[in-house]
């Protein structure tokens, strides 16, 4: 029975299993019934209501979470297993030091207070903070990224391989990393204490938030710690961070007179016993789906205009934070698009082909090619979520949650559970003692709850 309602059902021979399934299906298994398996439709004849099919990869029992969550990786095409030895074989020997020569051609900036502030967990530092008082009135900010680039070169098999995962995909207990921890979590990672390649841009910014001079470059930094979103006490660094939180606030309301917004979307995070297992969650993202949203306004005299906003090859502004030009930069590590920025970025600072400028037409199928990966790994750690919130309610009686009301019709109620961060829907018949009035033109609806007594 294949696990998405819109595929049809298949037929699977028995000499087609692998041998260790055919043997317990001719002996009778019937747990057999419930494994997870990968399939290929081989044949699919006109008129035929269930298709041939090929069973390609074992996945494991239906009813555990490790099967479970091979079959949505499996379902995007997302790498499970370790990288090549042919990628792995494209890395530096390790551990790796940057060569004395790479010191003279970078800017140094090893003896500038620069940071990184992560949540406590991540081992993969993409970016790197410093605040510097040039001035009275102003202060050079500036924004480290690992130099990624430096490492993976175009056309190399970590090149091909990397583009092919296009993204790092975060799960409960599992990270499956777009690059080798080698790189990931070591030779690129801005980890403290160490000397690190970096591309670094810098701005000078007076104290109304007006930039006064700005510059990129490749460096050389020397991050003085790592800060984590829980606690630090570090007076240099704190004296940074203060300063920089002033500008912050000053850039912020510049881009909210311009029209910048926020969208605030926290992620439902799950806590795990000892078999991995969950046993509690937090409160996650709230969703309201576009046209519905453009209908509730339709229906009281507001309109709406809801274009389509997906890339174009003339348009380079970020909408949300309603500034003219945009680009992928500071995420090398975990996105391949911002490794091809880098690379475009290599070769115009050092006027050499090393890095390589693809044309064009290259960097639009290498952007939606990434684009789609994008939406498949979302798609898999939104998959992933549920079949771990699934397994939190099977072992739960009763839970109580507040609810938002997203959606009203003559017949239903769509609503948000808070806790869960997942959206339901209810249908009126199916609750005892419930009467309505509904308003079709106005989309209004009351609801009454007749009280019984108990007997």
């Amino acid at each position: 029975m294949p696990t998405y309602a819109k595929l049809p059902m298949m037929v699977i021979t028995v000499e087609s299993l692998p041998g260790c399934e055919k043997e317990r299906l001719i002996n009778g298994d019937v747990s057999i019934e419930r494994e997870l398996v990968a399939t290929r439709i081989e044949e699919s004849k006109e008129g035929s209501v269930c298709p041939k099919a090929q069973v390609i990869r074992l996945l494991g029992r239906a009813e555990e979470i490790g099967p479970q969550i091979s079959a949505v990786l499996f379902e995007q095409a997302i790498r499970a297993a370790d990288f090549s030895p042919e990628s792995l074989a494209c890395l530096l020997e390790a551990p790796w030091k940057i060569p004395t020569e790479e010191y003279e051609t970078k800017k140094d900036l090893r003896n500038t207070c620069t940071f990184t502030i992560d949540p406590t967990s991540a081992t993969d530092l993409d970016d790197a903070l410093s605040i510097e008082k040039v001035s009275e009135k102003v202060f050079r900010i500036g924004v480290h990224i690992a130099n990624v680039s430096r490492f993976v070169l175009p056309d190399t098999t970590l090149d091909r391989e990397a583009r092919i995962q296009s993204t790092s995909v975060y799960i409960p207990q599992h990270k499956l990393p777009m690059l080798p921890p080698e790189l990931s979590e070591e030779a690129c990672s801005l980890v403290s204490g160490e000397d690190m390649l970096a591309f670094t841009i810098t701005w000078d910014i007076d104290d109304t938030g007006n930039i006064t001079v700005r510059s990129i470059g490749r460096s050389v930094i020397h991050s003085c710690c790592k800060l984590s979103y829980d606690d630090f006490d570090l007076k240099d660094v704190v004296d940074s961070l203060k300063s920089l939180h002033g500008i912050t606030k000053k850039m912020r309301e510049i881009r909210l007179r311009n029209g910048a917004f926020w969208i605030e979307t926290p992620k439902l995070v799950f806590l795990l016993d000892e078999s991995g297992n969950p046993n509690d969650s937090f409160l996650g993202p709230m969703s309201m789906k576009l046209k519905e949203f453009q209908e509730f306004c339709r229906k009281r005299g507001l309109e709406l205009d809801a274009l389509d906003l997906r890339g174009r090859d003339d348009e380079w502004a970020h909408y949300g934070l309603s500034i003219p030009l945009y680009t992928h930069f500071t995420s090398p590590l975990r996105r391949y698009a911002d490794i091809i920025v880098h690379n475009i970025g290599c070769t115009l600072l050092s006027a050499t082909v090393r890095y390589g400028v693809p044309a064009s037409e290259v960097v639009s199928e290498v952007a939606a090619y990434c684009n789609e990966r994008k939406r498949a790994s979302k798609h898999a750690e939104q998959s992933v979520e549920n079949i771990y919130l699934s397994a939190l309610l099977k072992n739960k009686e009763v839970m109580f949650s507040d609810a938002r009301v997203l959606r009203v019709g003559s017949t239903f109620m769509t609503f948000y559970i808070n806790k869960f961060a997942i959206e339901r829907r209810i249908y009126f018949g199916e609750v005892e003692g419930l009467t309505i009035e509904w308003t079709e033109t106005t989309g209004t609806l009351v609801l009454n709850a007749l009280k019984t007594k108990p007997s």
